[in-house]
């Protein structure tokens, strides 16, 4: 028996037990694991007698196991705990190290597995399976316990937290056979071979203290242990908690009292040491890859880190001590990056907190010019800060590639790089690129039409910061306008030489300028008006439009030949205007006198019937009158019409109920510049 540490006694009695007594005078908790430097410690003192090493139950082949029926632990704790020794060599990894308490089938339906080197349970949140550890020594006797508390599912060994998963939910419930040794479904040789003991299944999640205190001793009056659902030391098949439903029955080779012959040799130990060492950063140029060291205190090399960078996990393997290695990704800003776990070459693996490494960036300095373009043939300066060590490319079109601004000549679209160097050594790249401004697309100015005599504004057509020339420029009022005033006594082309004032682009287009003659136009009046004609006629001819002013005493002053009714003598202008828009004036004199005899018209009869033709009866055709008096009457003397407005006629109603056909008397008395005017008849309606 190898023990390393500091101890307190350490005595076998005449029985075989062996008393250890271990106090490193610091108090362990739960999730506390070995200090390499003082061997193992944390291990409470142990004065209980050790489990005999003649009572083990011995798994020696494939199909050697105890089935104890269907133990079923419900709710959100559990505690599952054995003592093992394995005899055999196992491949394929932890899986096949076997199956030292099953109730399981698959990871969809697992109420509880230990395995050597792991813990498995499925709650109603899913599936939980613990890490898996350093892989379990042959011949040597070990402690191993799951423990899940509603939070976490843990795995120890020897006492040791070695590793854990959060994991919460109420434990699944199934309908297999809890089995020390093998599964029940037996679809894959995951039989435990060797030594099992000191079986016990619990309800309630056990403290780290807890497991040590008992791990390698009998559990002390097992009836009266709360939470205890099943406990065997395989000197029977019993359950030595009391519930005999859950007795053992072996299976296949199986036996039990069997002498486990390294029982007296328990070490607790856990596996591996703990794995530490400084985490180191480096002070690195924008862009580069990080640089990061990890000098180790305890474990050998080489190394496998897991690290974060504060968004996301990295792994790095065949890490050597002390040298530097890259992270994956360049770096563009301040990182810290924290040193989560350690894997040595002989697999052992702690997880660590506390260990950082700073990586802190030279911020690039190095500026240059937008991207820009330039004329053909024209040079143009580059412009570099922030460097010391510049080299632009191509060089073919600079006058010096390593000056900050140099000169270049390009007569194509070029795109520069620089490579510069600063202060701290940092190498920075940057680009310009550099485009020959095209020529711009000229627009055609349009052609234009005056009428002779009329000036008329030229469109450049083009942007009013471009340079114009126009020729010829005796009848222009500014050649150099990009819209002059032209007044071309006939039709003519002008040249217009456009230019924008960057690169000098021009271009030379012909304008022609069309002169259209102003139309002939005549008027012309039927009659002059007196106290027998009322009325006249004017025209105009010589042109396609017409426009008569003034328009009082017109019928209408847009057509060629309105009707004048006026009581004053009255001159018109009519304004012609062709098709191509020129126009001309003439005039016209209508004179009004009071010679002649009043005669005045009145129909006899008219015909209401919506045809447009004699629908309404009235004086509006007697000219500029002042009406007195305007009646109509039926033959029993009823007023049934009546206005003064001169341009009102009856319609051969009554409150808008049409009348009978027949005879009317009517009653008209006027005021004309002829004189009082008097008219009684009768009007027949006709339907």
């Amino acid at each position: 028996l190898i023990l390393i540490g500091s101890f307190n006694s350490i005595a076998q009695s005449n029985s075989g037990q062996l008393n250890i007594a271990l106090n490193d005078g610091q108090p362990q908790t739960d999730g506390q694991q070995k200090n390499p430097a003082i061997g193992f410690q944390k291990i409470k003192q142990i004065s209980h007698s050790m489990s005999p090493c003649d009572n083990w139950l011995y798994l020696p082949a494939l199909y050697s196991y105890m089935s104890v029926g269907q133990l079923n632990v419900m709710g959100n704790q559990i505690t599952v705990e054995a003592m093992i020794n394995r005899t055999a060599p196992y491949t394929g990894g932890p899986l096949y190290a076997g199956d030292i308490v099953s109730k399981h089938n698959d990871p969809t339906d697992v109420n509880y597995l230990l395995r050597p080197n792991s813990a498995e349970i499925t709650t109603t949140n899913g599936y939980f399976r613990t890490p898996d550890v350093c892989e379990i020594k042959l011949n040597k006797t070990y402690h191993v316990a799951m423990v899940y508390d509603g939070s976490s599912l843990k795995f120890y060994r020897n006492g040791y937290l070695m590793s854990q998963i959060p994991a919460s939910g109420d434990l699944f419930q199934n309908g297999w056979d809890t089995r020390i040794g093998l599964y029940e479904l037996q679809a894959y040789n995951t039989n435990f071979i060797g030594y099992i003991n000191e079986v016990r299944i619990w309800n309630v999640a056990r403290s780290q203290l807890e497991l040590q205190t008992y791990m390698n001793t009998t559990l002390p009056t097992p009836t009266l242990q709360i939470g205890l659902l099943a406990y065997y030391n395989f000197s029977s098949l019993s359950n030595l908690q009391g519930n005999p439903a859950w007795n053992g029955t072996l299976a296949g080779t199986a036996a039990i009292n069997q002498t486990n012959p390294t029982c007296y040799a328990f070490v607790a130990d856990s596996c591996c040491n703990d794995l530490s060492g400084t985490f180191d950063g480096s002070t690195v140029c924008y862009g580069e890859m990080a640089k990061l060291t990890f000098t180790s205190i305890v474990g050998v090399g080489p190394y496998s880190l897991t690290f974060n960078d504060g968004i996301s996990n990295y792994t790095q393997n065949n890490i050597q001590d002390g040298v530097p290695f890259d992270f994956p990704n360049p770096i563009h800003s301040k990182t810290n990056f924290q040193l989560l776990s350690i894997k040595d070459a002989s697999n052992c693996q702690s997880n660590v907190s506390g260990e950082f490494a700073t990586v802190n960036i030279f911020a690039p300095t190095l500026t240059v010019i937008n991207d820009t373009n330039t004329c053909p043939n024209k040079s143009i300066q580059l412009q570099g800060n922030g460097a010391t060590v510049y080299s632009w490319s191509p060089a073919v079109y600079l006058n010096d590639q390593s000056l900050p601004n140099p000169i270049a000549s390009i007569d194509s679209d070029t795109k520069f790089y620089v490579t510069a160097k600063d202060l701290n050594n940092c190498v920075d790249v940057d680009s310009v690129f550099v485009a020959i401004r095209p020529k711009p697309v000229f627009n055609q100015p349009p052609d234009k039409a005056v009428c002779s005599g009329k000036p008329i504004s030229l469109e450049g057509n083009n942007p009013t910061n471009y340079s114009y020339s126009w020729s010829p420029q005796a009848s222009l009022d500014n050649p150099n306008s990009p819209n002059p005033i032209a007044t071309p006594d006939s039709t003519m082309t002008f040249t217009a030489t456009i230019a924008e004032n960057i690169c000098n682009y021009d271009s030379t287009f012909k304008v022609m300028v069309t002169v259209n003659p102003s139309p002939t136009v005549i008027a012309r009046k039927s009659n002059d008006i007196d106290c027998n004609i009322h009325t006249a006629k004017i025209s105009a001819t010589g042109a396609s439009k017409f426009v008569w002013s003034p328009t009082a005493g017109l019928d209408y002053s847009g057509k060629p030949n309105p009707t004048v009714s006026i009581s004053s003598t009255t001159t018109y202008t009519v304004e012609g205007i062709d098709l191509n828009g020129c126009s001309a004036f003439d005039s016209i004199t209508v004179n009004v006198g009071v010679g002649g005899n009043p005669l005045f018209i009145v129909p006899n009869a008219f015909t209401p019937n919506g045809d447009g033709l004699n629908d309404c009866f009235g004086i509006g055709r007697w000219g500029n009158v002042s009406v007195e008096e305007f009646a109509v009457y039926n033959r029993w003397g009823e007023r049934i019409f009546s206005t003064r407005n001169p341009s009102v006629c009856w319609d051969g109603t009554l409150n808008g109920k049409a009348q009978a056909s027949g005879t009317y008397v009517y009653v008209i008395k006027v005021q004309t510049f002829c004189g009082k005017i008097e008219r009684k008849g009768l009007i027949t309606l006709i339907r």
